[in-house]
């Protein structure tokens, strides 16, 4: 209770100077002031309380009108690996896998622009780098006056589920894409192409006379040379290509933002490196590959049947070499992309 609530009533009746109503009213006025203020007090304290508890729980931040961080919740330093002051003032990409980036955001906005606010679940890129995923909800902040001002985004951390969804995705032996999850980025790529005009490309890739591996050196020899070939091409790829194994020594490179040249160049990359790499057990292999650039109207069928008849073609034509698939391909050597190339192609 404040101080001056510890005056008797006679003391207030001196400090009056007057009638005992007088200091009774005086009295009631200071006490009734003093229980607002504890009242008061008593909110701000559960306010804080509340907010201390959204701060260290909800993994939140806000940014600018340039996506530039501007709050940071310890909930999010907690599970990003950043601090406050390594936060605040970055964009708002730092905390995005480097696959989505700017092109992700341009969706978000342009999404909050028709409906008001975006939900999605992202991978995230920490401090490490630690990836996590987080299903996000993206909405504006406006002042009083309605002007926007700048984003705010709160996120559930969802890596556990993501994570068991990845193991399904994910082909056990080599650690890459598997034949779902390739589809799945085959068709985001597309759509993301006819939205925003992005080129992609894909390369297809076997291993040259794999069936002598096996035959000569065993199954488990197999085995070990598929998964010192994914370490490989990885190696030889940039972190924003998406790599899967397609299927027995078929192996499916997709390349965001890249045009037929650019993808040409990297395939012959990843054909010196393989050439050019003594494998455990079997020493040295080859490769050929089937190079095709994604172009308007094409469906997934059709820009598998430009890179498979390249493949096809490189086959045919001595192995360890790189075709480009091309329009008069169509029709020649096509197969069901369900089907292995293992299954269709010369060995």
């Amino acid at each position: 209770m404040p101080a001056f609530l510890n005056l008797t009533y006679f003391a207030l009746a001196a400090v009056a100077g007057s009638s005992s109503l007088a200091a009774l009213y005086l009295w009631n006025q200071l006490r009734e002031k003093g229980q607002q203020t504890a009242e008061l007090q008593e909110r701000a304290d559960i306010k804080r309380q509340y907010l201390d508890m959204f701060d260290s729980q909800v993994i939140c931040s806000r940014t600018d009108l340039d996506l530039n961080i501007t709050y940071a919740s310890k909930a999010l330093q907690k599970i990003s690996g950043y601090s406050e002051e390594e936060l605040l003032g970055e964009p708002i990409t730092l905390l995005l896998d480097p696959k989505l980036g700017l092109e992700l955001y341009a969706e978000v906005i342009e999404t909050i622009n028709k409906r008001g606010e975006w939900r999605g679940t992202v991978r995230h890129m920490g401090k490490g780098p630690n990836y996590y995923w987080v299903e996000s909800i993206v909405a504006p902040l406006v002042d009083n006056t309605g002007a926007r001002y700048g984003y705010m985004q709160i996120r559930q951390d969802v890596t556990s589920q993501k994570r068991l969804e990845e193991l399904w995705m994910t082909d056990h032996l080599t650690g890459l894409h598997n034949r779902q999850s390739i589809d799945q980025i085959w068709e985001r790529e597309i759509l993301r192409s006819v939205r925003y005009g992005d080129l992609f490309s894909v390369l297809l890739i076997d291993i040259d006379h794999f069936k002598a591996v096996n035959d000569n050196y065993g199954h488990l020899a197999g085995d070990e040379l598929l998964f010192q070939f994914a370490q490989l091409l990885q190696e030889e790829c940039r972190d924003t290509d998406h790599l899967g194994r397609w299927g027995g020594e078929e192996f499916i490179v997709v390349i965001p933002n890249t045009n037929l040249s650019s993808a040409v160049l990297m395939a012959e990359k990843v054909r010196s490196a393989i050439e050019n790499f003594s494998f455990t057990t079997v020493g040295g292999i080859t490769v050929s590959i089937g190079v095709a650039c994604y172009r308007h109207g094409m469906s997934q069928d059709d820009l598998f049947s430009l890179a498979d008849n390249a493949l096809y073609r490189a086959k045919r034509s001595g192995r360890n070499r790189v075709e480009v698939g091309n329009s008069s391909d169509s029709g020649k050597h096509t197969k069901n992309p369900a089907q292995s190339g293992a299954d269709k192609l010369p060995s």
